[in-house]
């Protein structure tokens, strides 16, 4: 089992959010997916306030928070496939194409 974790920066988020998160944003569920990334609801709700409800701004915030250390989990593409595996997010089409493009075991 591959145990590696390839690191994201915030250049991921320049250059391959819009395709990575594709279904994520026509779901909506740009909150549970910062809940699966164990960012804090404060963060979360602060995001939604600032960025007046408007779903793409708010995920793009999200991520760039995550990226930039604002949870307990270490962001890497195996993080970013586990949360969207999440039962709150449910989206195991995207993990798994993240898993095939960044050769991620499960």
């Amino acid at each position: 089992m591959n145990m590696t974790c390839t690191c994201l920066s915030i250049s991921f988020l320049e250059e391959d959010l819009p395709d990575v998160l594709q279904e994520v944003i026509y779901e909506t569920k740009w909150y549970d997916l910062g809940l699966a990334l164990r960012l804090p609801s404060p963060v979360l709700d602060e995001i939604k306030t600032t960025n007046h409800h408007i779903v793409s701004d708010c995920r793009r915030d999200m991520i760039s928070r995550w990226l930039k250390c604002g949870s307990r989990i270490r962001p890497s593409w195996r993080a970013l496939c586990h949360a969207l595996r999440s039962p709150m997010v449910g989206n195991i089409a995207m993990a798994n194409r993240i898993a095939r493009m960044h050769q991620i075991l499960s």
